[in-house]
C-alpha cells in the first residue's frame, strides 16, 4: 500500500522562495504540485484569477507574498476550510489579527523566517 502524495499550492510562486519550494514540491515523493501562482504568471505559473478552483481541490497552500496578500490568502483558504503556511513578513496589528482570527477555522502556520540561509 503507497501512501497518498499531499497536493499543495504554491502562492507568489515567481519569487525567490516560492521559486525554491516550488522546485522541492516537484521533486518530492510526498507531494504534489497543484499549482503555482503570482501576480504576474508565466511558465507554470498561473494568474492568481484561478486561485479558487485550484484550492478546492488542493490539501493545503503556501504561502510566500506579502503581508496584505497573505491575510487575503489566508480569509480565502478559511472560507475553503484549507490549511495554510504562511512565510511572508512585514504584518502590522491588524492582518496579525486577522489571521489568528481564521485560524479559528483551519490550520495556520506562521513562519515569518524561513529563509534557507
Amino acid at each position: 500500500m503507497s501512501a497518498s502524495r499531499t497536493s499543495l499550492i504554491v502562492l507568489g510562486a515567481a519569487g525567490k522562495m516560492g521559486a525554491m519550494v516550488t522546485e522541492h514540491i516537484k521533486s518530492s515523493p510526498a507531494c504534489v504540485l497543484a499549482g503555482a501562482f503570482d501576480l504576474a504568471p508565466g511558465p507554470g505559473i498561473q494568474a492568481c484569477g484561478r486561485l479558487k478552483a485550484a484550492l478546492k481541490k488542493a490539501g493545503a497552500a503556501i504561502e510566500f507574498t506579502g503581508p496584505e496578500a497573505a491575510a487575503a490568502y489566508a480569509r480565502i483558504c478559511a472560507e475553503l476550510g484549507k490549511p495554510i503556511v504562511i512565510g511572508s513578513t512585514g504584518f502590522n496589528g491588524a492582518q496579525l489579527s486577522a489571521i489568528k482570527g481564521f485560524s479559528t477555522a483551519i490550520p495556520v502556520f506562521l513562519s515569518p523566517n524561513m529563509s534557507p540561509a
